[in-house]
């Protein structure tokens, strides 16, 4: 055969691979391979598109023989990394494009694959210092700065980005793939304005790109402009129709899909992916489609077929951390602390890229169990101080009574006579916390008969205890108020005992708020929700900014938003703040808190700004300049048995804190460097009827 029909081989192949028709391009390259099977280009193309076809183990075997033929070829080389990465096998893909820039250290199209999986891989790092190369290499090009601005965006390095983004414009004002990017950026970095002006300019370029508007919707949804979204997803959604109608494109069918998501149109949205082809797509792409309808399959209330799916991607995927990590964002965005996501993330490993973030999910996301699991190998978080774990129950409402005492005490000291009446109040409460003590010595030899590492046993005993104490402290309250009243009955309102009459009434609605966190311990915590301004959390702070030797200071940049919640659980959790932040930094003389209040829509700590959908968070930070908390302890101060206070306190409250924000459905981190940082994110629900 003449070399003009071995071209008019390769050129049919190279047809048929430009309308992705591999099928019919390998018989054709097979049929050149036999008439020429030592021409390395014939091979090099052959290992091509059986690569594109997913034959990978037989391209590798084409490939290799090309190299031994030419093992500097560049074009062979690059081609081979290519199919290496897109076989999962980034190490190997790495040294091989390391080889090739060996030979050609400033080749463009080589250059550009391996900053591609450098970034599929994760190696962020490592991919920007060949977008800096090429960017030098290629000043003019505006796709290799759009690729560069993207990635930087990923990394969250938004300023780079919006550089590079603007030098692109320079040389293709009119590019929409550069505009649409440079807008995505900047929704990213919520400089919303911005980003609405540059999907307005790509509009106003390709007025009927679906595309375009479907990210553009995203964007208004992110900044609460949920109407004006909803309008432009539904022009999208026509658009989208009309051109699949007119040319059946995975591409289009994608992003109608996730048009249809964002107007939670689900089982039409399913509908769309389901025309997709999974199994022609590469494994990158057929991930991104079954975690779609994982997700999809969550939000009409088929979680074990979303698993099914979300296991399907994780399985096909070429980066199955990065994977697991999404499904496990995607499981939580609709079901808050779903065993299935926790078991997701469990499965990205020490060694992962994304550990730190899966860790930081997991924290929280699991149990009050699975937490202690999580965090008592940590020698500091051991149940290993048998004293600490007594202390831990009997010591918060010992304590309340220790004030009663106090106050009785004080009443006596300001009686000139001798009053039946008091003493017999005070004989009470004496009464009353020796039976306390007595409880805790039976809970100790409980405990010390359990080993340590048992959470199950040692938090049932703590449980039954809480509920001994808790039950018989709320029989004899009744009857100490029934005797303080008696007693105030002889005294005059303007009298000084009087009014200590008064504060031990109010200690003792405080004892019986304690008395309920004891129960919460072992009883499902009981959420009574109702409407009201976020402004009324904050109305004690207001009137009273000063409080012992700390200054507060208010931040409310919500207070008109009507919040549907337990307005008294919330206003219980922001008071134990402040009396941890008090309890803990009690010999700081200039100690200043501050609380801040805002409504934040799928905030990155919770939500991936990358899943479809809106979710309205109130969120509530509370910060102090005080000491802090120690690195080593932040894993567990949400551990029932510990505490970081050196005057032994519970270690009950954080404990309760975020039992109770759970039950909201809500979530509670600590991110102190200097001083205490604790935030809060409790999501806006509906009535439910």
């Amino acid at each position: 055969m003449s070399a003009e029909q071995l071209e008019s081989l390769m050129n049919q192949a190279e047809d048929l691979e430009k309308r992705k028709e591999y099928d019919r391009a390998i018989p054709i390259l097979e049929q050149a391979r036999a008439i020429a099977p030592e021409n390395v280009e014939v091979l090099r193309q052959y290992g091509k598109i059986l690569a594109k076809s997913e034959r990978y183990e037989d391209a590798f075997e084409v490939f290799e023989q090309a190299l031994k033929i030419e093992p500097e070829n560049v074009d062979v080389l690059r081609n081979y990394g290519t199919a290496l990465a897109e076989r999962g096998m980034h190490d190997r893909a790495f040294v091989i494009f390391d080889k090739a820039l060996e030979i050609e250290a400033e080749n463009v199209k080589t250059l550009s694959s391996y900053r591609k999986y450098l970034l599929r891989a994760g190696k962020v790092e490592e991919s920007f210092a060949i977008s800096e190369k090429l960017s030098k290499l290629e000043p003019n090009n505006d796709i290799t700065f759009t690729c560069y601005g993207t990635a930087l965006t990923s990394a969250g390095r938004y300023e780079r980005a919006f550089e590079l983004f603007e030098h692109a414009l320079k040389f293709k004002p009119d590019n929409v793939i550069t505009l649409t990017s440079f807008a995505n950026a900047l929704t990213s970095a919520k400089r919303y304005d911005r980003a609405f002006e540059k999907f307005e300019q790509a509009l106003k370029i390709e007025p009927q790109n679906a595309i375009i508007m479907s990210s553009y919707g995203s964007a208004l949804a992110k900044a609460g402009k949920f109407e004006t979204a909803r309008k432009l997803h539904k022009r999208a959604v026509t658009l989208f129709s009309k051109n699949w109608q007119i040319k059946r494109d995975d591409y289009i069918s994608y992003h109608y899909a996730i048009s249809l998501e964002e107007l939670g149109e689900y089982p039409e949205a399913i509908s769309q992916l389901e025309t997709i082809a999974v199994g022609k797509l590469t494994q990158r792409h057929a991930s991104i489609i079954l975690a779609s309808m994982g997700r999809l399959y969550y939000l009409i209330k088929q979680p074990d077929k979303g698993n099914e799916y979300f296991d399907r991607a994780i399985a096909n995927s070429d980066d199955k951390e990065k994977t697991r990590l999404y499904s496990a964002r995607s499981i939580l965005a609709s079901d808050p602390y779903s065993e299935k996501a926790v078991e997701i993330l469990r499965e990205i490993t020490e060694e992962s890229s994304r550990y730190i973030q899966a860790r930081e999910m997991l924290t929280l996301n699991v149990s009050e169990e699975d937490y202690f699991e999580m965090v008592k190998a940590d020698a500091q978080s051991g149940l290993n101080d048998t004293e600490m774990i007594n202390r831990a129950m009997y010591h918060k409402i010992a304590n309340e009574i220790a004030i009663l005492k106090g106050i009785a005490y004080r009443i006596k000291r300001l009686t000139k006579s001798e009053d039946k009446s008091l003493n017999g109040i005070i004989q009470y409460i004496e009464d009353l916390f020796e039976k306390v003590n007595e409880r805790k010595a039976e809970q100790q030899s409980q405990i010390e008969k359990i080993p340590q590492d048992d959470y199950h046993s040692i938090l049932a005993v703590i449980s039954q205890t809480a509920h001994y104490i808790s039950d018989f402290v709320n029989n004899e309250l009744p009857v100490i108020e029934s005797q303080t009243r008696l007693a105030m009955r002889k005294l005059q309102p303007y009298e000084a005992r009087y009014a200590q009459f008064e504060k031990l009434l109010a200690q003792l609605e405080l004892t019986q708020a304690a008395l309920d966190d004891l129960k919460a311990i072992n009883q499902g915590i009981e959420i009574r929700n109702s409407h009201f301004p976020v402004q009324k959390l904050f109305e004690k702070w207001e009137v009273t900014p000063q409080i012992e030797h700390a200054n507060i200071a208010l931040d409310i940049r919500n207070g008109n938003s009507e919040f549907y919640g337990d307005e008294e659980k919330i206003k219980s959790i922001l008071n134990e703040l402040v009396g941890n932040s008090l309890k803990h930094n009690h010999k700081q003389k200039n100690l200043r808190m501050r609380m801040t209040s805002q409504d934040e829509i799928n905030p990155q700590a919770i939500r991936a700004m990358t899943i479809p959908g809106e979710q309205k968070y109130l969120f509530i930070k509370f910060t102090d300049n005080g000491k802090g908390i120690p690195e080593d302890k932040k894993d567990w101060i949400f551990q029932p048995l510990k505490t970081t206070s050196s005057d032994k306190g519970s270690g009950l409250g954080l404990f309760i804190i975020r039992k109770t924000v759970t039950k909201m459905k809500g979530y509670i981190r600590e991110t102190g460097y200097n001083g205490a940082r604790f935030e809060i994110y409790i999501p806006y629900r509906k009535e439910e009827i």
